[in-house]
């Protein structure tokens, strides 16, 4: 043991005097030898500043933290499922400009809840993309007024975003979405994105009671 320790420390001498004679780092054949322990007072590789050490450690930082909590920040974010149906973009209120509660007769004056995509109404006589009403709650409760409700289809891309009106109502007066395509509702407080998929035509009234009956509203919450 004792041996040994004399020959490490002519190691380190040897390094040194090839630092003072002007060489910035070891010979690239060089082998630099030193004992646990020895390393610096925290004991972590690279703290003691022996030539070859800090390179380590400079570099498993690096990969590992990014330095500090940024990296760990960064990692956790990077972990999340992306939104499928708004992706990164920043909610902004608006408003269909009329109430479909007063738009014809045959409404009876409400339409929260009522499926309007069938026969004699949205389904044929004047055929709609889709519509439905946003609630405050899974069994209902109170309306929603000037939230976002998006469509995008299979491929991501947006099919269709409109806004509900002062009873929480909304439209799509266009293509009825094809079959995978995505559903996602939104204001400046709430995102709820449909957990399944639209399954074609019969996903296109969404207050059915196959779909968002009484028991199961759109909601926001």
């Amino acid at each position: 043991m004792e041996f040994r320790v004399v020959w490490l420390s002519g190691i380190v001498l040897g390094a040194a005097a090839a630092t003072s004679s002007g060489c910035d780092a070891p010979d690239p054949g060089e082998v630099t030898f030193s004992e646990r322990g020895r390393e610096g007072a925290s004991g972590l590789p690279g703290s003691s500043g022996l030539p070859g050490s800090s390179g380590g450690t400079s570099s498993g930082a690096a990969s590992s933290g990014g330095g500090g909590d940024g990296g760990g920040t960064s990692s956790g974010d990077g972990g999340a499922k992306p939104d499928p149906v708004f992706g990164t973009s920043v909610f902004a209120a608006g408003n269909p400009g009329q109430n479909a509660n007063g738009a014809n007769a045959a409404h009876g004056g409400t339409v929260e809840g009522k499926n309007c995509i069938i026969a004699g109404c949205h389904l044929d006589t004047k055929p709609w993309g889709f519509g439905g009403t946003v609630y405050d709650a899974k069994t209902g409760g109170a309306t929603v007024k000037n939230a976002e409700v998006k469509v995008v289809g299979p491929d991501g891309a947006q099919l269709a975003s409109v806004y509900t009106d002062d009873n929480g109502n909304f439209w799509f007066e266009g293509a009825r979405p094809p079959a995978n395509s995505r559903v996602g509702v939104r204001n400046a407080a709430k995102t709820e994105i449909m957990q399944g998929a639209i399954t074609g035509d019969t996903g296109a009234g969404c207050n059915a009671m196959a779909c968002h009956g009484e028991t199961m509203r759109i909601f926001l919450k």
